[in-house]
Order: structure tokens, then sequence, then C-alpha cells
């Protein structure tokens, strides 16, 4: 059974008390670009789930980057918050 551009789906989960964050994806396209970093699914999960540190986890905003469990960058106030 094919899975629907929609349902093909990627979550980042990390949360304050673990130093490292799971990406889950349903999507082959991601998947292949997390495997040729060199990253290898987890075998007791669901089919890709990754583990990767939480500093290695940044969001890209416009030109602005947050680095997740490092340094948090000011971000302009054009309608996005800070707690992006």
């Amino acid at each position: 059974m094919r899975l629907t551009p929609y349902e093909q789906e990627t979550i980042v989960n990390f949360n304050e008390g673990e130093p490292t964050a799971a990406i889950y994806t349903a999507s082959r396209r991601v998947a292949s670009k997390l495997q040729k970093t060199g990253l290898v699914p987890l075998a007791d999960r669901p089919k890709w789930t990754f583990e990767v540190p939480k500093q290695a986890v940044r969001i890209k905003v416009g030109r602005h980057h947050i680095r997740i469990g490092g340094e948090v960058l000011k971000l302009p106030a054009r309608g996005i918050s800070e707690g992006v």
C-alpha cells in the first residue's frame, strides 16, 4: 500500500530531559538523505526512526537559524515568535 504525499510525514521529537532528538519519517526521500549522512535507522522503532544529538537539530526561518540544544538566535519581530 502506497502512502499519499500528505501521509509521508516527518516528525522531529525532542524534550528538555534528554540530550537526543528522534526523527521519524514515512518519506523515502527524507530517509535516504538521512542515511546518506551516515545515520542508521533504530532497529527497535518504526521503520525509519533515527536518533541524533539535539545540537544537530536546527530550524531555519528565512536567513535565521535556531539551534536546538545550543545557542538560540533572536529572530526579528516580523510575526515570527521566539518560541518556534
